[in-house]
């Protein structure tokens, strides 16, 4: 092999040089980006019940 060639470094790698000093604060950050994320979808799961409300109660009578 050529030595002038540089080797493909993987993501996961890449990350943890990246982190390296902060680690805490860096796996702090990405669980906060996921508890934003999770928050941010419940409105969307809220207006999903409000909307088939009516479907389900016409099947449970059978109207």
């Amino acid at each position: 092999m050529n030595q002038n060639t540089k080797q493909k470094r993987s993501a996961a790698s890449w990350l943890a040089e990246l982190a390296k000093g902060g680690y805490g604060e860096y796996a702090l950050s990405v669980l906060t980006a996921l508890l934003g994320v999770a928050c941010s979808l419940i409105p969307y799961f809220i207006i999903i019940r409000l909307i088939s409300l009516p479907f389900r109660a016409c099947t449970i009578w059978r109207i």
